[in-house]
């Protein structure tokens, strides 16, 4: 079975040169995260367990794990000792973890507070195998008014499974009264390509907009949030077909938490996996009229909301862009 991977590349002015964020979460002391739904094939249980993994440095950490908008979950403490990491697993408590159902909003917003700054992931671990991925948390990077969300476009995702996955992106709302305007691209569970919508979230409170189909080309690559507080996005898109792409068996889930606009670059470097014939990686534009370059060739000019696929062949690969990008890179294992 092969396992693909999602990264996303920014540029993070001023303290970071370059970072791939599935390699390496930011440190910090708060961290806010909503849980994508993720197909639990029947009794398979591809969904769970998930977890939390915590690691500190030089100084010891008390973390706590909370759900403001939920006086049902109770507040999780762990207790990690220096240069060492900790774990949150779930279940228990799993009826509250994934942002289901879509085109509602919930209370299912985590906020995870440290005494000291540590690192966190959330990770997709499952009963069996077959359907892993983590999702690096971002802390205050991850944290703002304005997003576009990036999505492969080459590959669906499978029928074959029960409950059937999908594409999405979640939302969750660090203050209360959050105005938050989605215009998603294609259409999600409750409203039409390319017509705005409004929803108010408060403190914790969470929102799915998930794609009505499973095709590739109907992903809602490009769809754009603006909040008037900070909030905090995830994007996933479960069980891909593979097997079109790169041959045998391959069902695997891609995500992340992503970055808002103001995070972005316009540098970025992205080095070939280990999947049999070229990798993609998928640049969104923020700004109309942006030209991309691919190794100093243009590549395409493309317009905000607009993808463009870079084929990823070996070795390392430089993108420019003439105005900050999303990049988003399939890769993984055969």
């Amino acid at each position: 079975m092969m396992t693909m991977r999602t990264i996303l590349i920014a540029i993070l002015p001023v303290v970071f040169s370059m970072i791939s964020f599935q390699a390496k979460a930011q440190k910090d002391t708060e961290f806010w995260f909503v849980a994508p739904e993720i197909s639990q094939n029947n009794a398979s249980n591809f969904d769970r367990p998930v977890a939390f993994r915590f690691s500190t440095y030089g100084d010891a950490a008390v973390v706590t794990v909370t759900q403001p908008a939920n006086p049902a979950f109770p507040p999780q403490t762990i207790n990690i000792a220096p240069n060492a990491s900790g774990i949150l697993q779930f279940p228990p408590f799993f009826d509250n973890v994934e942002n289901i159902p879509p085109n509602t909003v919930l209370n299912k917003g985590f906020l995870i507070q440290s005494t000291s700054p540590i690192t966190a992931y959330y990770e997709l671990i499952g009963g069996v195998p077959n359907n892993p991925e983590i999702f690096s948390l971002k802390g205050k990077n991850a944290l703002g008014n304005t997003f576009y969300t990036p999505f492969q476009n080459v590959t669906d995702n499978s029928s074959g499974y029960s409950p059937l996955p999908h594409a999405a992106f979640d939302i969750v709302a660090t203050e209360n009264n959050t105005l938050v305007t989605i215009t998603p691209t294609r259409p999600i569970v409750g409203h039409a390509a390319n017509v705005p919508f409004n929803i108010t979230l408060n403190r914790g409170q969470t929102y799915s907009a998930e794609a009505t189909s499973q095709l590739s080309i109907q992903h809602p690559a490009g769809s754009k949030i603006v909040a008037n507080k900070p909030v905090a996005v995830t994007v996933k898109d479960d069980l891909l077909e593979g097997g079109p792409l790169y041959g045998g068996f391959c069902r695997d889930v891609m995500g992340d938490q992503i970055v808002p606009v103001e995070k972005l670059g316009t540098r970025h470097v992205v080095h070939k996996g280990f999947l049999d014939g070229d990798e993609f990686a998928f640049v969104v534009a923020t700004v109309d009229a942006t030209q991309v370059k691919l190794d100093g060739v243009v590549a395409g000019t493309i317009n905000a909301g607009q993808t463009l696929n870079l084929s990823i062949t070996d070795g390392s690969h430089f993108i420019e862009s003439t105005a900050p990008v999303y990049v988003l890179q399939m890769t993984g294992n055969n």
